[in-house]
């Protein structure tokens, strides 16, 4: 990993949501009453496929930068045209872990076998695709080494994030949240993110949730699902039951355990209003839930939702 990339993902500052992806939002005092649209879900249907251009022959330091940058932004997500501007061994590693979001680039500078571009306005996902702010000026330049491979210039040193323009950002990644437990075990947290959104936002969500909340949240928030699962290929939903098929090895729970595991991932799913329930398994074996339901209703998450914790009349703060 660059310098660049240790810096900019060592970064941990804290700004409200809105920060330079929305503007400045003002309310309406008069007028006729029109239905509104959330932004990102509106556009999910509309933008297009796009493909990733691979490296031309005999193409120049800067042109394989801009190209690597611009493969960046395939959609659906694929990085496999991204890795063909990497050398060999740089292709194998890279694995982008962040995504970085930027609203142009300045005027690229060519120093020796260095390519810099600079970003205006960049700000920082991290890997579970929650905000961590704005990138400062002068650490929001991009440094790429480049070498010759069989004949053509390659880049060495990727940093390990996804760095994309807002105006493509906006239009394809969607704000949700990932449900974890807060350390008694009794209340669901939700953590705001921001995912890909389209067929595959399920898959994302259910993929954010199990990688487990990110370091910052140690001692904030616990998980309940097992560490080493992945989702597969796909969430399937039919008449609204989400089957997720876990893999990874089964781990032996009670059920008071599996019910905050379903809970999590129920939580999480409702947030596509085409689920209503989840059937689970974790290496084939089937996750029960209560009473020996065959699938858990996404609405049962609701018995652990912090705004009916019964405690109405009494208001609480948080300090430090």
């Amino acid at each position: 990993m660059s310098g660049v990339a240790r810096v900019l993902l060592g970064l941990a500052l804290a700004v409200p949501l809105a920060g330079s992806l929305t503007g400045c939002i003002t309310l309406p005092t008069d007028g006729a009453v029109v239905d509104a649209d959330v932004a990102g879900e509106q556009m999910e249907d509309q933008v297009s496929s796009i493909d990733g251009r691979p490296p031309q022959p005999g193409a120049s330091r800067v042109e394989v930068v801009n190209g690597f940058l611009e493969s960046m932004m395939a959609w659906p997500i694929s990085t496999n045209v991204a890795k063909e501007y990497l050398t060999d061994d740089a292709a194998a590693e890279w694995s982008p872990d962040s995504t970085i979001i930027y609203s142009s680039l300045a005027t690229p500078r060519e120093d020796g076998s260095t390519v810099s571009r600079r970003m205006r306005d960049a700000t920082l996902l991290d890997q579970s695709g929650g905000w961590r702010g704005a990138i400062p000026a002068d650490r929001s330049t991009l440094e790429f080494q480049l070498t010759v491979e069989d004949g053509e210039f390659r880049i060495v040193d990727p940093m390990d994030a996804l760095v994309v323009r807002t105006t493509w950002f906006q239009q394809r990644y969607r704000q949700a949240s990932l449900y974890y437990f807060d350390p008694t075990g009794q209340v669901l947290v939700p953590e705001p993110v921001f995912v890909p959104a389209g067929e595959s936002f399920s898959t994302n969500l259910v993929n954010a949730l199990l990688a487990g909340p990110p370091s910052r949240l140690r001692g904030v928030v616990d998980t309940f699902i097992p560490s080493g699962l992945s989702v597969g290929l796909s969430v399937p939903v039919v008449d609204g039951i989400a089957a997720l098929d876990l893999q990874g090895d089964a781990p032996q729970t009670s059920p008071a355990v599996a019910e905050l595991m379903l809970a999590q991932l129920a939580a999480t799913l409702s947030q596509e209003p085409e689920i209503t329930a989840l059937r689970v398994t974790i290496g084939g074996k089937a996750v029960d839930p209560p009473g020996g339901a065959a699938q858990y209703d996404v609405d049962s998450a609701e018995a652990f939702d912090p705004a009916d914790t019964g405690t109405a009349g009494v208001l609480y703060g948080l300090h430090r």
